[in-house]
């Protein structure tokens, strides 16, 4: 039993998720562009009485731009990724965000965006003298999102 109750509002907890990309689990800091967004298509119309009508309906659903960002190691899964995608070679996955309430092994919300494709990577700040750790970024370019 959770010490949250989601049914009167509590909200489940950013820091419970994970990442996988086609079946492969990674370890990552922060994912952010989740979002599920349509075209809206703008119908203008007018009345034989000279009323004028402005409807908006659903079109097709805009591509989703993610951006991972994990502690950067010796795992050289974006790098070899981006490096495949440079030379030509269009290599299209699926990524799996599952967001998790409090101790529960089974997911809240499952986001999948499909056939992902990466367009930059980046390292974070590089200083001399500082002691934080260094972050790998790699921003996807996806067709679309499905929210389970």
């Amino acid at each position: 039993m959770s010490a949250y109750d989601f049914l009167t509002g509590d909200a489940v907890p950013a820091n419970n998720f994970k990442l996988s990309i086609e079946g492969t689990d990674l370890l990552v800091k922060e994912v952010t562009g989740l979002k599920k967004e349509l075209d809206m298509i703008e119908i203008k119309t007018q009345a034989a009485n000279g009323q004028y009508f402005l409807r908006k309906l659903p079109g097709k659903q805009k591509p989703v731009t993610l951006t991972i960002t994990r502690p950067l190691t010796d795992n050289s899964f974006f790098k070899d990724w981006i490096e495949k995608v440079e030379k030509g070679a269009p290599d299209r996955k699926e990524v799996v965000v599952e967001v998790y309430g409090p101790g529960e092994l089974a997911p809240k919300r499952t986001y999948k965006v499909q056939n992902c494709q990466p367009s930059s990577i980046e390292v974070t700040q590089v200083q001399a003298g500082a002691t934080n750790p260094l972050d790998e970024k790699i921003t996807l370019q996806g067709e679309g999102m499905i929210i389970e």
